[in-house]
């Protein structure tokens, strides 16, 4: 394996929360744009926690968990789930990987109304699992913090949390403990550590994929497509479906040998060499999978071959491409927008696909699991997008990062604004 270089993660961190409830008004007035590059984490928790979260109002922590992963064993688990996955695309995407575990529960700081309320919660909620009573005896946020500091601390640097939906609220949830509980300038997050939100990455990472399957859409030549599957079914070369890849070739050529004399079949023959939109005829054939784009246009680039696609979109490609006629097919933009806001991104959602299964878990332990399972199955794409996006967010360090916030006005003083006046006036005269 490659050495890893001294500014690339060497740990992953995932991390996940139960609480006492949600957010207060945390009601999302905007979706996320998935494949937004100017987007950032750091911002948007800092903003929140700035101007939207009072502490004393944000929901409280009752059980945490983080799992910890070295980089290199999760690579070496991405390079065998999917080498896995080549001899078996309908089977489950797991693999187990050896990793540090911190796990407690937490017994929040309610009063004898806000207990009240969080039992009758929690009768409705199946998420919220933890009693009164599984949490009367469990110490507080305040002792239990110095302990998970330092396991945080003793991973190896740097590293990243990794959480789902964690810009919208873990990482808020634990900005309001830390400050509530007077802990951040005792224990700060340490230097090295990064943040990632797991929601917004595979939102990320899918858009990619849709873009690429449009452009592979649009491409295509699916009159001579279907011109090339006719064939194949008139002289029984193959049985089932013809697939766009090197046996077209073959089977084509092998088909304009037994039927010369039918000028309509020799040109469909002739054609099927190039199935694409291209009048290029300089072009060479294109018979394998590996060249089923003509060469990158003004930023286009060729999807990614021999890889499955992203988590999400497997089971709903089919309904990306539509047909426009008996021989024509086209992306189904209406229905890539509406593929990202339908629950497809849920960790539950996400966790179902890959596993083959149901899940119903909601202990954080279970979740940080899950997620873990999720990232491996993105594979590269997320370990690439986790190095390119990971962002510092400087609110949980010691006071010594820049906060990111927008550059404000400055107000001249008295004397200032006396001197600009007078100067107005002169020049005016």
């Amino acid at each position: 394996m490659i050495p890893l270089r001294p500014d690339q993660v060497h740990t992953l961190i995932f991390m996940d929360f139960e609480t006492t409830g949600m957010i207060p008004g945390n009601i999302e007035n905007s979706r996320p744009t998935p494949g937004d590059k100017s987007r950032s984490i750091a911002h948007m928790v800092t903003r929140n926690c700035n101007v939207h979260d009072n502490p004393s109002e944000m929901p409280q922590i009752t059980e945490m968990a983080f799992v910890s992963v070295p980089r290199q064993l999760f690579a070496s688990a991405v390079e065998d789930i999917h080498a896995e996955a080549i001899f078996d695309e309908d089977g489950p995407l797991l693999k187990k990987i050896p990793s540090n575990i911190y796990v407690s529960q937490i017994k929040p700081n309610l009063t004898f109304n806000q207990w009240k309320q969080y039992e009758e919660t929690q009768r409705h909620c199946s998420a919220m699992h933890l009693s009164q009573m599984d949490l009367k005896y469990k110490n507080s946020f305040v002792v239990e913090w110095p302990a998970v500091h330092a396991f945080l601390k003793n991973q190896k640097p740097p590293a990243i949390i990794i959480a789902h939906n964690g810009a919208n609220f873990d990482f808020r949830v634990l900005y309001s403990e830390l400050v509530k509980n007077k802990l951040l300038e005792k224990y700060p997050l340490p230097d090295g550590m990064y943040f990632m939100d797991s929601y917004l990455a595979f939102l990320d990472i899918e858009k990619q994929h849709l873009d690429n399957l449009a452009v592979t859409t649009s491409l295509i030549n699916w009159e001579k497509v279907d011109g090339v599957m006719g064939l194949a079914k008139r002289t029984s070369i193959i049985e089932e479906e013809v697939e766009v890849n090197s046996n077209v070739a073959e089977a084509a050529t092998n088909a304009a040998g037994t039927i010369k004399n039918d000028n309509n079949v020799v040109d469909i023959v002739e054609d099927s060499m190039d199935i694409f939109q291209t009048d290029d005829i300089s072009m060479e054939p294109q018979t394998s999978a590996t060249s089923l784009l003509r060469p990158p246009m003004d930023g286009m680039r060729t999807p990614p071959q021999k890889r499955k696609v992203p988590v999400g979109s497997q089971s709903v490609d089919s309904g990306l491409k539509r047909k426009t006629s008996e021989t024509n097919w086209e992306f189904n933009k209406i229905g890539a927008r509406e593929y990202f806001f339908k629950g497809n991104f849920k960790l539950e959602s996400l966790y179902k696909q890959i596993s083959k299964s149901s899940y119903d878990a909601h202990h954080a332990l279970d979740d940080c699991h899950a997620l873990m399972q999720v990232s491996l199955a993105y594979g590269e794409d997320f370990i690439n997008y986790m190095e390119n996006r990971k962002e510092k967010i400087p609110l949980f360090y010691a006071k010594r990062f820049p906060t990111p916030v927008a550059p404000r006005r400055i107000t001249p003083t008295p004397a200032e604004a006396t001197i600009t006046v007078n100067e107005n006036f002169e020049n005016s005269t």
